[in-house]
């Protein structure tokens, strides 16, 4: 028996390729959560009954068709939440005074590698003599690397290889 509405949110005639009734509640409701344990309470299954499924073609292709519309859901949430921001109540003398729009600048900058890389990723890549040197920054401070500073760590790459 399905414990919540939720399943019912998303429209089960996406997984009606399904044999079971479980599999579609299931799928359905991890579509809206993300998250196992969740979707097979929702459902009113055991956990493993969805291990078990996996092993079922057609299952398995659900399933990874689930996993892309709740990535794209959460993604959704996370968006609104960076841009319009989340209401938070304002107490004064234990009695709500008024409200304050809250920003996830956290959010912001996830939401900002993920959708432009290149201008606000957390690594450079340079390449030297064919070979490519991942450096990655973990400190406010600029990282300063001349030419030289490249070819000598290609030319150590060089030498490494000769030995083998």
């Amino acid at each position: 028996m399905i414990t919540t509405d939720i399943a019912n949110l998303w429209p089960q005639e996406i997984f009606s390729r399904l044999r079971l009734r479980k599999q579609r509640a299931f799928l359905a409701a991890f579509c809206r959560c993300g998250g196992l344990s969740k979707s097979a309470q929702i459902a009113g299954i055991v956990l493993s009954n969805h291990y078990n499924w996996l092993h079922e073609p057609e299952y398995k292709a659900a399933y990874a068709e689930a996993q892309a519309i709740a990535g794209d859901y959460l993604e959704e949430i996370a968006w609104r939440r960076a841009a319009d921001g989340v209401e938070r109540p304002v107490y004064w003398q234990g009695k709500v005074v008024g409200y304050i729009t809250e920003y996830s600048d956290g959010l912001i900058k996830f939401l900002l590698k993920g959708a432009k890389p290149t201008r606000y990723r957390d690594n450079i890549d340079i390449t030297s003599q064919g070979h490519s040197l991942n450096i990655y920054i973990d400190s406010p401070e600029p990282l300063q690397l001349t030419a030289a500073d490249i070819d000598a760590d290609a030319r150590e790459v060089d030498s490494d290889d000769a030995d083998d």
